[in-house]
């Protein structure tokens, strides 16, 4: 199973939701790796994995990990996740420029993703929706990579007067 870590537009309530699936056919007391995602991160800098079980897990399980390109995203070897966990977060060293492939496996499942590493975080779109006087309108902000935690995005009206913004959001 590979999962994709494309980043695209980003709304101003960004939500660091993982990926699901299903159990295989399992009981429901069992817990199997079910999603991954990875963030994007700034070059030396830190960014997170996060993974996701069906399940709580029923005892501690190790999780095996690995990257393609660790001079890009460098991972742990494993790491431990304790009972009764859902989800985990798991860091990693943002190297050089570029995307590296990590892998996360637990048993006999395996799931991918990609991790891009940039020199700074952009804002590459901003979509602003139609409004009429005194009403609110939704704006939409893309970056050019997943981040891991909340964006600081200052806005501000070229018109001051006909637009008014907070004067930053989270994304």
């Amino acid at each position: 199973m590979r999962v994709s870590g494309r980043s695209g537009a980003v709304l101003l309530a960004l939500a660091f939701a993982a990926c699901g699936g299903g159990g295989g056919g399992k009981s429901t007391t069992d817990a199997t790796l079910s999603g991954m995602q990875t963030s994007g991160a700034v070059a030396g800098q830190t960014g997170k994995i996060r993974l996701t079980f069906t399940n709580p897990l029923p005892k501690p399980t190790t999780v095996m990990l690995a990257s393609l390109t660790p001079s890009v995203a460098q991972v742990a070897d494993h790491v431990d996740i304790a009972a009764g966990a859902i989800s985990a977060d798991i860091p990693f060293t943002a190297g050089a420029i570029g995307e590296a492939s990590v892998s996360a496996q637990v048993g006999d499942v395996t799931l991918w993703d990609d991790a891009e590493v940039v020199d700074r975080v952009r804002l590459t779109e901003l979509s602003i929706g139609d409004g009429e006087a005194g009403a609110q309108a939704l704006a939409e902000v893309g970056l050019n990579i997943r981040t891991a935690d909340a964006v600081d995005v200052m806005l501000s009206a070229a018109t001051p007067g006909v637009s008014t913004f907070t004067s930053f959001v989270s994304a």
